[in-house]
């Protein structure tokens, strides 16, 4: 059975996963995250409906809303980084032309790596919280250890680019699956793309699967074609994509701002909202300046949302604190937990060890 306790823990490894997985800024990437759960606290809570930090402030009665943080974050932070550099010379590289059967040969003779990776993308997108960044740290080094010429990576070995490609383009596919199912995103886009059914009204969950069922149906089918079109296009059209590089910076960047805040505006026709998208966006550029992770804040707010309410719904049935995981699938999902805060402070550990020994070396 999978219930409202098991929603809740799968939400929490999501989180997680999310801290872990920043190897060098766990501790970044938690304060993030923890911050993208209290956005999601702000407002009207919907059980008592009692407000919660909105210091009698009526703009904030109906909470920070996903779509608004997402733009400001991603795209408006992005564009005050073009905004902010400078224009450099560019020389196009030139592209070789080889025909579509040559590249399909290159593959086959790289499909041991090809269907390795792609598997571990699969494992990793279907995990909540895991990405791409996992699945192509695990997909390269795979392919490392097993090339015939490990010196070359890092120089355009082929082995180490299908291995990386491979992972990083099967996530997403993956990560639908505990999108649509639990609606639990996976990673970013899965995040973008839960904030844009909630603009359409489609609530993902299992009552998805049983209600509009031709609407999975047809967005599977457009992933597919989606693919194609895309594998078509990329073929006949690199040469002139590659032309994008030659825009200025500060004009592309300026392109982007003005169609970020239009689109902010229309989501309410409000001002605040591109109030608040702007001063995300700015706190987005910091992140980025600091070579700190976005991520985290948007995983937060959508994990945050729904472990709430998932948690409250199971309560109402726990007496006992074994109770919560008295279910196999919710022992299973506990254990994970466990096993992956137990295995970060293995490493930190481990690290640390190393530290001591090479400073009593030295």
């Amino acid at each position: 059975m999978f219930g409202a306790r098991e929603i809740f823990l799968a939400a929490l490894l999501g989180i997680v996963l999310v801290i872990v997985t920043h190897r060098g800024q766990v501790l970044p990437a938690a304060i993030l995250a923890c911050l993208g759960i209290f956005l999601a606290t702000i407002g009207i809570e919907s059980t008592a409906y009692t407000q919660r930090f909105t210091f009698g402030l009526p703009w904030l009665q109906s909470g920070v809303d996903l779509i608004v943080v997402v733009l400001g974050l991603f795209a408006i932070s992005q564009a005050l980084v073009l905004l902010m550099s400078e224009d450099k010379p560019i020389d196009l590289p030139e592209v070789a032309k080889i025909g579509f059967f040559s590249q399909m040969r290159e593959l086959w003779v790289y499909r041991r790596i090809a269907t390795v990776a792609s598997s571990f993308g699969v494992i990793c997108g279907m995990i909540p919280g895991v990405g791409e960044f996992m699945s192509q740290f695990m997909s390269y080094s795979y392919a490392q250890r097993t090339s015939k010429t490990p010196e070359l990576f890092g120089k355009g070995n082929p082995e180490g680019i299908v291995a990386s490609e491979a992972a990083n383009n099967s996530v997403p596919a993956a990560a639908m699956i505990p999108l649509l199912a639990l609606g639990i995103p996976g990673e970013e886009l899965t995040a973008m793309m839960l904030a844009v059914f909630y603009v359409h009204n489609v609530i993902p969950g299992p009552r998805l699967f049983a209600e509009q069922m031709d609407f999975i149906y047809a967005l599977y089918l457009n992933l597919f074609l989606l693919n194609v079109i895309v594998v078509a296009f990329l073929f006949f059209a690199t040469r002139t994509l590659m032309k994008v590089m030659l825009i200025p910076n500060r004009f592309l960047g300026m392109m982007i701002l003005t169609f970020s805040l239009i689109g902010v505006y229309t989501l309410r026709n409000s001002l605040t909202d591109v109030a608040i998208a702007s001063a995300f966006g700015v706190f987005g550029f910091i992140l980025k300046r600091l070579d700190l992770p976005t991520s985290p804040i948007i995983l937060g707010i959508v994990l945050g949302k729904l472990m709430e309410d998932r948690l409250r719904t199971a309560m109402a049935r726990v007496r006992e604190p074994w109770d919560f995981i008295d279910r196999p699938i919710a022992f299973i999902l506990f254990a994970m937990i466990l096993f992956a805060l137990a295995g970060q402070v293995w490493s930190v550990m481990k690290a640390r060890a190393a530290k001591r020994a090479e400073n009593a070396d030295g």
